[in-house]
């Protein structure tokens, strides 16, 4: 990044990548980049290098309005959107320095910021929630993810005033991704 002014976004992910050397993820530099002041977007892509072997396996999920050439324009340009390889971002935000995230179902939703700084909510019977709170199940009988096969469906995370910023990372039971952008402090 040495010596570049200005850059729209990274690629966090990249399926070509992924088939042909398994460097598909770019989050550790991410980091490093967003730590040093860059704002910048996140995409994912699969490039489509070799049709029928590295296609459909990661994308970009736009918040449009509506289904038009300038609506999705706009979206990207205001950062409406996120990189997945799979599940689903539904909804993010923060009230009261609580960052509240939703997705589809998954395994682990991890709240990502400059390092040290990052926190994380693990499904699974002893997985760990470091940093985080897990949602109330439906019913608000209990917690969700805390039983061997469950899964999140959100998580809730406090706003860490020395974080420069936060990303939002989440796994499903695949191991398929997905990445919000950055949310920097108000």
């Amino acid at each position: 990044m040495d010596g570049i002014d200005a850059c729209a976004g990274v690629e966090i992910y990249n399926a070509s990548c992924d088939i042909e050397q398994d460097r598909a993820h770019a989050g550790a530099r991410t980091d490093v980049w967003l730590a040093m002041g860059h704002r910048l977007s996140l995409i994912a892509t699969d490039d489509t290098h070799y049709p029928g072997f590295d296609d459909f396996r990661a994308w970009t999920m736009v918040h449009a309005q509506e289904r038009s050439r300038a609506a999705v324009m706009a979206a990207l340009a205001a950062g409406r959107f996120y990189a997945s390889t799979g599940p689903r971002i539904t909804a993010l935000a923060v009230h009261d320095g609580v960052l509240t995230v939703r997705t589809t179902p998954v395994r682990s939703i991890a709240a990502l910021a400059n390092p040290p700084f990052g926190a994380q909510v693990r499904a699974g019977f002893h997985s760990l929630a470091y940093g985080g709170r897990r949602l109330r199940t439906g019913d608000g009988q209990a917690l969700e993810g805390i039983n061997e096969g469950d899964h999140l469906t959100g998580a809730h995370f406090a706003w860490n005033s020395a974080a420069r910023y936060t990303r939002i990372a989440i796994t499903d039971e695949r191991g398929h991704r997905a990445w919000s952008n950055p949310i920097w402090p108000a």
